[in-house]
């Protein structure tokens, strides 16, 4: 198993922009791309940013409109997942949506949109070596800014 860099890139309704980098298992250098997507989706079905751009060797425009929320992209929700050899792997949604965390701070199994996340992840998301991610440890906000 081997894996490939991915870049998301997100916009709020402000027009502040950002990135999330993450590694996407691949075979033989080939990505599956309904899982990649499937990814994708669940990120954005988390976050009030609007997804506007995935690359993957070939940069492929995406077209979503921000939605309404709480939280500026430079403010986060953290997701940390392990692999099957112990490697920790972080996964950084900008702008969350309230749904998203309980109390405000925290992303807990059992959430509807983490458990979409979670799902697509562990069907896509690698650590730079390649090894899939097994498990979800936990999440949280990291907080920069909230709209007022």
């Amino acid at each position: 198993m081997s894996s490939s860099q991915a870049t998301f890139k997100w916009t709020d309704e402000d027009g502040d922009e950002t990135r999330s980098i993450v590694h996407i298992k691949s075979t033989d250098g080939t990505i599956d791309d309904t899982q990649f997507v499937a990814l994708q989706d669940a990120m954005q079905a988390g976050s009030a940013a609007a997804l506007y751009n995935r690359s993957l060797n070939v940069d492929a425009a995406v077209s979503a409109t921000p939605a309404d929320g709480p939280y500026s992209v430079a403010d986060k929700a953290i997701m940390l997942f392990r692999t099957g050899v112990g490697t920790l792997v972080k996964l950084a949604i900008p702008a969350p949506l309230a749904a998203l965390l309980e109390d405000d701070d925290f992303i807990q199994a059992g959430n509807e949109l983490a458990d979409a996340i979670i799902a697509a992840a562990y069907a896509t998301l690698t650590d730079k070596s390649g090894n899939v991610v097994t498990t979800f440890l936990r999440g949280w906000r990291d907080r920069r800014n909230r709209k007022t």
